[in-house]
């Protein structure tokens, strides 16, 4: 615990100077941190992993949903190189901020990449998953559509190949995003979500 705790303090002030940054622009997304598993630099990924990180704190069940994507059963329908992003929405269509700061749960993102990577680096079987450079990112989009949008007009830099983006959905998120009250203004409303099917 004393370990994650000086992790977090010793990051703090570069997540807040990012987000101040990003805050203070007109961007609607961009990478403020990429945690890569190699030495080598990471290639341009093909396929796009997206776990919305609103979540606060990162529990074990975001743990197993980020796992079961990085699974070669998993990987093997998409084509690789494979990267994952954590992406926090300053902007949440329905969850009020928390008692956590945007930078701390910045932080939170980053440790969860950390753990992530050791966890599947120490798996039994770790040759069964994938270990992808994970992003952590910024967004002022509140919802899906909006966000793979910016991703794709302002992650050009980081996602030259334009990947395929596979968002990761809890049971709580997919109800959400099949929800027609996000989409207003859509007609029909869930005509937002033709992109993806």
């Amino acid at each position: 615990m004393s370990t994650t705790t000086s992790s977090l303090r010793s990051i703090l002030p570069q997540l807040e100077a990012a987000l101040k940054s990003f805050q203070s622009s007109d961007s609607k997304f961009r990478i403020v941190r990429s945690i890569n598993p190699s030495a080598t630099s990471p290639p341009s990924p093909k396929t796009l992993f997206i776990l919305d990180s609103s979540f606060n704190p990162p529990s074990k069940a975001h743990l197993a949903l980020a796992k079961s994507a990085l699974h070669s059963s998993s990987t093997k329908q998409h084509q690789s190189p494979y990267r994952l992003l954590l992406l926090f929405s300053t902007h949440n269509a329905d969850k009020a901020p928390s008692a956590a700061s945007f930078p701390q749960r910045l932080a939170l993102m980053t440790i969860f990449a950390e753990d992530l990577l050791k966890d599947l680096q120490s798996t039994a079987n770790h040759k069964d998953y994938v270990l992808p450079t994970v992003d952590i990112g910024l967004t002022t989009a509140p919802y899906y559509t909006d966000k793979s949008l910016a991703i794709l007009k302002e992650g050009s830099e980081q996602y030259p190949d334009s990947p395929k983006h596979v968002h990761l959905l809890g049971f709580d998120t997919i109800t959400r995003f099949f929800a027609a009250k996000y989409y207003p203004n859509f007609s029909p409303p869930l005509s937002a979500l033709n992109p993806y099917f």
